[in-house]
């Protein structure tokens, strides 16, 4: 971070801001009338932000140093550009980020009409437009959002995907799940390079990192890229807005701009790993499912039948949403959610859930929500969940099996 130029562009973004608050009105001699009023403006908030901001700025220089001295190398962050391109990239900047996307990433349509037996027997008038997807593993499976494919049974959709580099390919199917919403489609043939929906030994996203997004639009005839930065990691929405989205976990919220289309799209961090895939918006700004829950499901629907809707698996209990037992241990995590029915038969009963237990774990996962219950069960890798419960001011540990 330097100070100088942060603060330049700060100054850039406050002359832009004044610049759209008020035209241009140009005298007949050519002159803007702005520019007597709107430069005394644009020097007066310069100077302001300087002797505001700069003790914080400083701060700011010296942790960015900091972790930029424990983090990925330039380097290292192009090494992803260049194995994606097959070449040394020599740019590394934003251009060629979005740019080496464009392989992996594809626009998905549904073919109407008389099967071709291969691309290039398609026609304009057969293919409907539904979103996007990436290529994932061996490059023959794409990814993408469940909603796309609504009231489309399995057995009977023929798609085609439009890659970003102009390749076509013909995909089935493989399987879904509308709960997750989660798609897994097959390729006829090799779809190109895949992105990697796990990067190993890296976190989720932090609020504020930078990712970049490439997929189609709805009215747009070529794909489009955006970049900007996580507005919040680990999302949740309230009333009806909360409605509206029907999450099954929590969202990355973003600060980029979402068009129809983009829908399925991989959501990429600056180190080439997918961090997210997008599935709906809040007002024009975009929210995605984060790359663990997606990685989660493709690999459940990979495994199951062809054809198969994944359904995720249920505790079989029903919970109140403010905890009955507000008093905590010392040291314990508290705030968990109070069991109001437990299933006759279900396999909670069996594990000896009762009625008035608190939540607080969920292999090993602070229980808060229905939305921390719904991601632990989502990411559980087992087929058992261990489950903390408070029961009369004593912490009982339960192994629950997990049932679809």
């Amino acid at each position: 971070v330097d100070t100088t130029a942060y603060m330049g562009a700060q100054a850039i973004l406050a002359r832009a801001t004044f610049d759209s608050i008020l035209p241009a009105r140009p005298t007949p001699g050519g002159e803007d009338v702005r520019a007597g009023a709107g430069g005394a403006m644009f020097a007066a908030m310069r100077r302001e932000l300087r002797h505001a901001w700069r003790p914080a700025l400083a701060a700011a220089a010296a942790a960015a140093a900091a972790a930029a001295a424990k983090g990925p190398t330039k380097s290292e962050s192009r090494s992803w550009l260049a194995r994606t391109q097959g070449t040394a990239s020599n740019g590394g900047g934003i251009a060629d980020f979005v740019q080496c996307m464009q392989p992996a990433c594809a626009s998905i349509y549904v073919v109407g009409g008389a099967r071709p037996s291969c691309p290039e027997d398609l026609r304009g008038d057969q293919l409907k437009f539904v979103g996007s997807g990436f290529a994932h593993g061996d490059g023959r499976s794409l990814v993408t959002a469940a909603h796309l494919l609504e009231g489309r049974t399995p057995e009977s959709t023929l798609l085609a995907a439009r890659f970003g580099d102009g390749a076509w390919c013909l995909a089935e199917v493989w399987g879904t799940s509308v709960a997750a919403d989660v798609a897994v489609l097959r390729l006829a043939r090799d779809g190109g390079p895949a992105l990697k929906l796990l990067y190993p030994a890296r976190a989720p996203p932090r609020q504020g990192d930078w990712v970049a997004v490439y997929g189609a639009t709805q009215h747009g005839a070529e794909p489009v890229g955006t970049v900007d930065i996580v507005s919040h990691p680990r999302q949740a929405f309230h009333g009806a807005v909360k409605d509206a989205c029907n999450a099954p976990t929590y969202l990355l919220q973003l600060a980029l701009l979402t068009l129809p289309g983009v829908s399925g799209s991989a959501v990429v961090d600056v180190h080439g790993s997918v961090v997210g895939m997008m599935t709906k918006k809040f007002e024009e700004l975009g929210l995605a499912l984060p790359a663990a829950h997606v990685a989660a499901v493709v690999r459940r629907i990979e495994a199951g039948e062809r054809g198969a809707d994944w359904q995720p698996p249920l505790l079989g209990v029903r919970m109140s949403v403010a905890p009955k037992y507000p008093a905590c241990k010392p040291g314990s995590p508290g705030g968990g959610l109070v069991v109001c029915t437990v299933d006759c038969g279900s396999a909670a009963e069996k594990a000896g859930l009762r009625v008035d237990d608190e939540v607080l774990l969920i292999d090993g996962a602070a229980v808060r929500s229905m939305l921390d219950i719904r991601e632990a069960l989502f990411l559980a890798e087992g087929t058992t969940v261990r489950v903390v419960v408070r029961r009369r001011e004593k912490d009982i540990v339960l192994a629950i099996p997990l049932v679809g």
